[in-house]
């Protein structure tokens, strides 16, 4: 068991009730599934990182089945504070281009300003789609899967906790993705994001992270009201 930033203890992984798919990438009641990416080293206006991931997670189109915990990675690029990353899975109803712009209004909300950012320079808030299983798009606004991921530890190692609804094969594909990029990078302080909810972890999730017995477990589920 963990600690929140409440101080309160996290419980013991739930277990992962069957959600209806009749196969990979299917449209469920529920929405298709998808897998986002937050990242973050600047404050917001609703604060730290991790206040901001928890505004972008309340904002997010559909329901918010599981959320990683809070990694720390060395930023790319010109001297800048240390990067906060997470990662979430979501159902959602929406195309893959009208989630797109639904995230960039998300980031807007927040404060981003794209047009005052240099290329790889720090950045309040960075969502990205980072896997939509069943489905590859490559358009010149969006490519999914995320086009670097698998280069990407600060994005596989949320992504690898939150993992659900995906064939065996592609969980071990990132895995060892993340092993070629040098592992797991280190859980910030504050490493829960969401408080006292159980989380979701499917057998998938179990298969994919037994190389990382020390993986944290998902931090969560929410459901957008």
């Amino acid at each position: 068991m963990g600690h929140t930033l409440t101080g309160e203890r996290q419980l013991e992984p739930a277990q992962h009730e069957d959600d209806g798919e009749s196969e990979v990438g299917a449209v469920t009641p529920r929405g298709a599934l998808c897998f986002i990416g937050l990242g973050a080293n600047l404050p917001s206006p609703v604060g730290p990182p991790a206040e901001t991931f928890r505004a972008a997670v309340a904002r997010m189109p559909g329901v918010v089945e599981a959320v990683s915990p809070l990694y720390e990675t060395a930023p790319v690029g010109p001297p800048q504070p240390v990067f906060t990353n997470a990662a979430l899975r979501l159902r959602t109803e929406l195309a893959p281009l009208a989630l797109l712009d639904a995230l960039l209004g998300i980031e807007r909300d927040l404060g981003r300003d794209r047009a005052r950012e240099t290329r790889w320079g720090p950045r309040s808030l960075d969502l990205d789609v980072l896997l939509w299983p069943g489905r590859t798009l490559d358009e010149p606004r969006l490519r999914v899967p995320h086009p670097r991921l698998r280069e990407r530890a600060f994005a596989l190692a949320p992504l690898l906790d939150v993992l659900g609804g995906v064939p065996t094969e592609l969980a071990e594909d990132l895995r060892q993705s993340l092993e070629r990029c040098g592992g797991r990078p280190p859980l910030a302080p504050e490493a829960a994001l969401v408080p006292s909810v159980p989380p979701l972890r499917s057998a998938v999730v179990e298969r994919a992270n037994s190389g990382y017995p020390d993986a944290p477990g998902n931090s969560g589920a929410i459901a957008k009201s």
